[in-house]
């Protein structure tokens, strides 16, 4: 009988191509399928045509706001009209802002410890006295924006929540006077219409059609208001 002879085990690369793709071939179909995609989204003839009826839509409508906010009887619902009241404290924070960012200003003239504020008035607390601080940071915050901050989103956030704050207060005072002497005086000296406090508002910042109206208060370019259907401040969106 032939001795058996035993064979070392033989490890070999097999070469045969495989079955399944490889990563590299499907990363790259893939990148070809959305290329073919977006080109054909590019050459739609039906979406040029769907995206140009949309933006002529909107154009239309624009127009349309337009013409109602300027025949409005409500008036502007964030400024409001000019009143010496509101214009007598734009002067005063600006020459106080000014007075502090002047190089006369050393901290030698500052008292060490300074003398505690009184209190300005019977109530500093009541209705009116809250809606006239609101209003001037109303006023400031439209100021700055209107400036600056027309990419400024927390900003603009924060104009909303402190005109619906706003609205809630007057709408507090309007139910609790019924419409009395003093809500009569409250809107006649911050120079607030019923747009202010009446329906809801939905904001569409315009920053090169405004009208002159709306610049009372300050010269550059500012937001325009319309009026909607939206409760919460949060879901306020650009108007189309």
């Amino acid at each position: 009988m032939p001795p058996q002879l035993l064979s070392k085990p033989y490890f070999r690369v097999l070469n045969a191509p495989s079955l399944g793709p490889s990563l590299a071939s499907s990363g790259r179909s893939q990148f070809s399928s959305n290329s073919r995609t977006k080109t054909r989204k590019g050459q739609n003839p039906y979406a040029i045509a769907q995206a140009r009826q949309r933006k002529a839509a909107n154009l239309s409508r624009q127009a349309v706001l337009k013409k109602e906010r300027a025949s409005s009887a409500y008036g502007e619902p964030v400024l409001g009209n000019p009143t010496p009241f509101i214009e007598s404290l734009m002067s005063k924070r600006s020459g106080d802002s000014a007075t502090l960012t002047s190089t006369s200003a050393s901290p030698q003239e500052t008292p060490q410890y300074p003398a505690r504020p009184a209190r300005a008035g019977p109530d500093t607390g009541s209705s009116e006295v809250q809606a006239a601080i609101l209003t001037t940071k109303i006023q400031v915050l439209a100021q700055q924006i209107a400036k600056y901050g027309h990419k400024d989103k927390h900003n603009k956030r924060n104009l909303r929540v402190l005109v619906h704050r706003r609205q809630r207060l007057l709408n507090y005072l309007r139910r609790k006077e019924r419409g009395g002497p003093r809500w009569q005086n409250l809107m006649s000296n911050l120079g607030l219409t019923d747009s202010s406090w009446k329906g809801e508002i939905i904001y569409s910042y315009a920053w090169d059609d405004v009208e002159d109206s709306t610049r009372h208060f300050f010269n550059g370019r500012t937001t325009q208001i319309t009026k909607g259907s939206t409760r919460n401040p949060k879901e306020c969106t650009r108007a189309v």
